[in-house]
């Protein structure tokens, strides 16, 4: 049976990883006997919640010691390693139907499934109705495929009307997709160093220092985008360098804006110029850096005015040259 659920992901939200292996065997086991899961609001959730969350901290440490296995017997048991994982925030649909359009009958496609407590069970439809049309499109062997599509193609706010046969009635629906937030997580084990490796050192005594970054991604569900550095104080750097040491004071960084929102209409990504965000550097202190979004200037384009470059996470970290 050729049987389709309808509980999917939006297919503009990116997902980014980044692997990184730098673990040495000691640093290996104390990054895995040191893990703790650093949540604020822990106490508020319910004991079930609780409970996932300590069956996940034991399934990063057996993954982490699975990787130190695995490079142990690759021979690469000397260097450190830095493992980093970055995975924005995504949209879910909340549809909640399976249809079999494998026995495509006269009168549709049948309803195999309701997911309780989604959406499709709280428009009323049932296992064993018949969707006979998807937005004004009456279903045949011809256009199931591109029906198929269609409904992959969804995204949360989408507008849908949808034809059903339940016995001997027929029935029109005309709603909103609803959709569930899944929060993105940044997860990080050993040190950086590598990172910041491409950053020359003096040798001389220890100078305090802190970093600019892009190496994690920024929260999109706050219409926050990733950028990409182009100078720092008025000096080319390397589109693969992510995360940039540099002395305490003021520097001027440009950055080119990467948003991927769907409601951005542009004609050509070059369009987009670059702008510059001014930063204080404390010592010992990271600022990790974005694009803000501003829906309401989306139209203005041309002159560069829908989004500006912030910094939107500062964390701590001892920097020295």
């Amino acid at each position: 049976m050729r049987g389709f659920n309808m509980n999917t992901y939006s297919s503009f939200f990116i997902f980014s990883l980044l692997l990184i292996f730098n673990i040495g065997f000691v640093d290996n086991v104390k990054a895995a006997e040191n893990l703790t899961l650093d949540l604020a609001n822990d106490s508020e959730l319910s004991s079930e919640s609780q409970t996932l969350l300590a069956d996940l901290e034991k399934q990063i440490r057996g993954t982490i010691l699975a990787i130190k296995e695995a490079e142990t017997r690759a021979g690469n048991t000397q260097t450190p390693i830095h493992i980093a994982l970055s995975v924005p925030s995504q949209q879910k649909t909340n549809l909640g139907l399976i249809l079999d359009f494998d026995n495509l009958a006269v009168d549709g496609a049948k309803v195999v499934s309701v997911t309780p407590g989604s959406q499709a069970e709280s428009l009323g439809i049932r296992p064993g109705d018949k969707l006979t049309a998807f937005n004004q499109v009456r279903l045949s062997d011809n256009n199931s495929d591109r029906i198929i599509e269609d409904f992959q193609n969804l995204i949360p706010g989408d507008s849908v009307s949808l034809e059903l046969k339940q016995k001997q009635s027929n029935r029109k629906l005309e709603f909103r997709i609803a959709g569930l937030s899944l929060p993105g997580f940044n997860l990080e084990v050993g040190e950086s160093s590598q990172i910041d490796s491409d950053v020359d050192s003096s040798g001389t005594s220890p100078q305090a220092c802190g970093r600019v970054s892009i190496f994690f991604r920024p929260p999109e569900t706050k219409d926050l985008y990733p950028v990409l550095i182009n100078s720092i104080d008025d000096d080319y750097i390397h589109r693969f360098r992510e995360t940039i040491r540099l002395p305490v004071g003021k520097h001027k960084i440009k950055v080119h804006e990467l948003i991927t929102d769907p409601f951005l209409q542009r004609h050509r990504r070059t369009s987009s110029k670059a702008k510059v965000i001014e930063i204080d550097v404390k010592a010992n202190t990271t600022y990790h850096l974005a694009a803000k979004f501003d829906r309401s200037k989306r139209m203005k384009v041309f002159r560069n005015e829908y989004w500006q470059p912030e910094v939107w996470r500062r964390t701590e970290k001892s920097c020295e040259f």
